[in-house]
Formats: structure tokens, sequence, C-alpha cells
């Protein structure tokens, strides 16, 4: 007390109880091949993109970043975007914002362009608290808003319109990372 001594005369092991782990959790996911799938107005898994993340401690939370490159098929203005969460040994919830009917508090997504018929990066990310220490898989999920039936998504390009042989090409990514309380 009142002496002026440093803190770098303090060694690492006369330091306890903060708890800190330098490693970070982290997972990511990465599909890059181009290819269709169906969604109708329930949630439709996207396919071939999850992350599996088991938290060091039940009061973590879990960011969730999630980039889906594609076209959905009759416009993107249309387009629900979720996370399923799966716990290991236990149950499988959607994810989603309070009063997510016809795009209101959903997901947020983020489109680069208001042309139909090219490829969009539909963007959005979540935290959650899912008070466990089990392995849990985040899926990413998409339905329609609006429109009754069923639509078609060109994940990882775009429509193609004239030319098939050009597709305006990309990949989608997922990241789950454990943010300790």
């Amino acid at each position: 007390s009142g002496s002026g001594a440093g803190l770098s005369n303090v060694p690492a092991s006369a330091i306890t109880g903060l708890n800190v782990d330098a490693r970070p959790n982290f997972q990511t996911a990465e599909y890059t091949a181009r290819t269709t799938f169906t969604f109708t107005h329930n949630y439709t898994t996207v396919p071939s993109l999850s992350c599996t993340i088991t938290p060091t401690n039940s009061n973590s939370k879990i960011l969730i970043q999630v980039l889906i490159m594609g076209w959905a098929g009759g416009g993107k203005y249309d387009a629900v975007w979720g996370i399923r969460r799966a716990i290991s040994g236990g149950s499988s919830t959607d994810l989603g914002y309070g009063a997510d009917g016809l795009r209101q508090g959903t997901m947020y997504y983020e489109t680069d362009t208001t042309q139909n018929y090219q490829g969009h990066c539909f963007q959005y990310w979540y935290v959650d608290t899912p008070g466990t220490t089990a392995a849990i898989t985040y899926t990413p999920r998409i339905r329609n808003g609006y429109t009754a039936g069923s639509r078609t998504f060109y994940y990882n390009r775009d429509f193609g319109y004239y030319n098939y042989q050009s597709y305006r090409v990309g990949g989608s990514r997922m990241t789950v990372m454990e943010v300790q309380p």
C-alpha cells in the first residue's frame, strides 16, 4: 500500500480468481458447392451448413454469425431467416426474435443489390444463452414470409438468367463463438 510497486513486479502465479481462459472456443463452417433447394412457409434447413460447439460454462453466451450467398426465387424480400439450436441428447429449438411474422423483427439480413436474378448476401447474427455444457449444433433456416407454396433457393449462385454457363457464385459461411460470463 503506497509503495508504488508496479504490476510488472507481480509474478503470474500470485494472480488468482480471474478464471480467464485465453483459448477462444470458436467453430466455423464453409459451404461453396452451387446447388438449389426448395423452401416453403415452414422453416427449412439450409443444407450442408452447420456448426457444433461445446460451451465450457453453462452461463456462457454463444455468438452465431451467418452469411448465406444466393438468390431466393421469387424475390429476396420474402425470405425469413432463423437458426435451429439442437442440444446433444436434448431438445431442438428454432431461435428467432419475437413477432417474426412477415419479416418484422426477424433475423437481420443485408442484401447487396435490388435486382432480381442476382446473387445476394444474406447476413444475420444472434446471441444465444443455451444454459448447458452439452454439445450444441446450430443450423441456418429459411422460410417464406408472405408467399404460399414452395420456392427455390439458388444456393451459392444466382438464377443464371439467360446465360446459364456464367453463374455469379459465392460461398456461404457460419461461425459460432463462446462468450464466457
